[in-house]
């Protein structure tokens, strides 16, 4: 995400909006903030298919979006 901020934290929810994950530092590389997730959650298990939702919070701001999880094996 482009943004001015120079860190943020990501948590990742699933339909319920419970937690599915621990929190995911993005640092700014350039002019955006980055981040990856390996797709685990607490157990260090690949969480199921489906929709999850995504928060980014920096010192001012908060931004929302949702990502699919689609496991192909």
């Amino acid at each position: 995400m482009e943004t001015d901020e120079n860190s943020g934290t990501i948590d990742i929810f699933d339909f319920s909006m419970t937690r599915v994950a621990p929190p995911i530092s993005a640092d700014k590389h350039g002019d955006f903030l980055n981040a990856s997730w390996d797709g685990k959650n607490f157990n260090n298990s690949y969480v199921s298919n489906g929709v999850y939702f995504c928060r980014l919070k920096t010192d001012r701001k908060e931004y929302w979006t949702k990502l699919i999880m689609i496991n192909i094996k």
